[in-house]
């Protein structure tokens, strides 16, 4: 695979000692390459796998800040440097090939199997509004140990020891350690009552209230953010369809995601989410909305960036979504 425009030299001889791309003279993806370099990405369903969400999609809003000449030699420098900065645990050659991979495509920011679409939802929108205050962000928690997320100390104390690639994972669940170490930092952070451990079996403790998401996403560098979220009564289906992303406007949305999964088109795959029974009855999962909802055929289907993938389709019946849905976030910069 060539390097995208602004990659630099240095990315690139990282990238082939990696075994990301071939050290040949020709950067062409071998398909075991590709094989290895896909496989973090597949979906693990909880039903037998049907048709794709992902056919006749329209596009997904484009990323407002392009990739530039700044971000790059932020990238080219922090890969230079030498050491494991905080995180004895993470290679800071692969933490710099995954930064340059989500900068590149935001979307690929991937939960896994943490309990973390709150902060997912949040730096997804961070990294994709302004790359290079991301890029900053990402290389002050790796090499000080702590980060400013605008009012937000980001801090991995209690994380730094740890080896994310020991956390006892469900197979196909692990999270990539540049994710797990953003994700499990915010998380930690914010200061609630159960500490974020950055363990599969996190579950309260990933709980991310519409407070977190509204001083996030201020941090992040929006000017104007508003809450119209309730945890204990569903908003209703005028609501949901009055949801408006786009260019000046994003979109956070709060289900009850067991409930839209359940009543998912028989023809639907998708991804094994993280839900402990304690929260099932509750509004539990955050996603980006990437275009107005449609409906038709007494059904709504809803384009979100969650788990990974920028163009993961909801698609679930009005009553469904009647019972799950519980408000959004909005934000304009």
């Amino acid at each position: 695979m060539a390097p995208a425009n602004g990659t630099s030299s240095t990315l690139v001889e990282l990238m082939k000692g990696a075994g990301i791309v071939p050290s040949s003279a020709t950067p062409s993806r071998s398909p075991a390459v590709a094989e290895k370099h896909e496989e973090h990405r597949e979906f693990v369903p909880d039903y037998p796998a049907g048709a794709s969400p992902f056919t006749g999609l329209l596009p997904t809003p484009p990323r407002t800040s392009s990739l530039g000449s700044t971000a790059s030699a932020a990238l080219d420098a922090f890969a230079t440097e030498t050491g494991t900065g905080t995180w004895p645990k993470l290679p800071r050659n692969r933490v710099a090939l995954r930064l340059t991979q989500l900068v590149r495509d935001p979307s690929l920011l991937n939960q896994a199997g943490l309990n973390a679409c709150g902060p997912a939802a949040a730096l997804y929108l961070f990294a994709r509004r302004w790359p290079d205050q991301f890029i900053s962000f990402v290389v002050d928690l790796y090499d000080k140990g702590e980060a400013g997320l605008g009012s937000v100390k980001v801090k991995g104390d209690g994380l730094f020891d740890k080896d994310p690639l020991t956390l006892g994972w469900a197979t196909g669940s692990e999270p990539e350690l540049l994710d797990w170490m953003i994700l499990s930092a915010v998380l930690r952070s914010e200061g609630g009552l159960a500490r974020f451990s950055g363990l599969p079996t996190d579950s309260v403790s990933g709980i991310t209230w519409p407070k977190d998401m509204v001083t996030w996403l201020k941090g992040a560098g929006y000017a104007t953010v508003t809450d119209n979220t309730n945890l204990f009564w569903t908003k209703g289906l005028d609501d949901l369809r009055g949801l408006t992303p786009g260019p000046q406007r994003d979109v956070v949305v709060l289900v009850n995601v067991d409930l839209v999964l359940s009543a998912a088109s028989a023809t639907q795959t998708f991804v094994k989410h993280v839900a402990s029974s304690a929260l099932r009855s509750l509004p539990n999962h955050w996603f980006v909305l990437q275009q107005p909802i449609t409906e038709a055929g007494g059904r709504i289907k809803a384009t979100a960036y969650t788990w990974g993938h920028g163009d993961y389709v909801f698609d679930a019946s009005l009553d469904a979504w009647k019972s799950a849905y519980y408000g959004a976030v909005s934000a304009e910069p």
